[in-house]
């Protein structure tokens, strides 16, 4: 389980939001490993009682993850790669969440390339410029 943070700006959050979002659709495709919890001012204010539902009803034990290395090292070998998308071309994230759909792969910034590289993950796609 992780809190994610109710940032998506370009400037701030995007980038680890957008990498955990993606990482979270590859490590759940053989079953639930990641959750999130947002915050309560986001619209989806059901992930905190699904949350304590869980937990308290049917004794799951979450591991709260507080970071994006931490989720690397327990998730990162589920995917097949990294995507890069330009953050001057905001636009350029939906292309690269298509391809990494259909590559197994992470969105990630071009910040962000030598903590995924540090997990094992080999660049598949880079849509900066």
């Amino acid at each position: 389980m992780m809190r994610l943070p109710n940032n998506w700006l370009v400037a701030e959050d995007l980038d680890d939001n957008t990498l955990m979002i993606s990482l979270q659709g590859i490590a759940n495709k053989q079953g639930p490993k990641l959750y999130f919890v947002y915050p309560e001012d986001w619209p989806f204010k059901f992930t905190e009682p699904v949350y304590d539902y869980y937990g308290e009803t049917r004794n799951i034990d979450f591991e709260e993850l507080t970071d994006i290395s931490q989720a690397l090292d327990l998730l990162g070998s589920t995917a097949d790669g990294y995507v890069v998308w330009d953050r001057d071309v905001r636009t350029s994230l939906t292309v690269a969440f298509t391809v990494a759909g259909l590559e197994n792969a992470i969105v990630v910034s071009e910040d962000q390339i030598p903590m995924v590289e540090s997990a094992g993950l080999e660049m598949i796609e880079d849509f900066r410029g």
